[in-house]
């Protein structure tokens, strides 16, 4: 009769016992789970700072470029208009070349072309 009851209370400490240590594997695998993610998630972070950091060095300098360019558009608008200018009031302008002259000028454009890597920047 004994055993009738202590039969049932082992096996409920038993199960208490095996519930105990499932939940503590359980809680180890949660732990290096956790471990693992918080390094993941701060390796990412490092990742993305860096890469924000180079976005914001590559768009400065496509910034400053722009300017760059836009100052060079501007000066190169204010030569032209005042080559314009001291042209349409230059003496010579009207006086006819002769055809020696313009050979010499055609020449020195072209061999200022051949050194030119920058097709851009033909001079015509």
């Amino acid at each position: 009769m004994i055993w009738r009851t202590l039969l049932p209370i082992a096996a409920v400490f038993f199960a208490l016992i095996f519930g105990v240590y499932h939940l503590w594997s359980a809680n180890a695998t949660l732990k290096s789970d956790n471990a693992t993610l918080t390094k993941q998630r701060d390796d990412a972070k490092g990742e993305t700072a860096t890469l924000r950091n180079q976005y914001n060095t590559i768009n400065e300098a496509l910034n400053n470029a722009a300017e760059q360019k836009r100052q060079s558009d501007e000066a190169t608008k204010m030569l032209k208009d005042r080559l314009t200018e001291l042209q349409k009031s230059s003496v010579c302008n009207r006086e006819p070349v002769s055809d020696a002259v313009s050979d010499q000028l055609r020449q020195r454009v072209a061999e200022v072309n051949s050194t030119v890597a920058d097709t851009t920047n033909v001079v015509h």
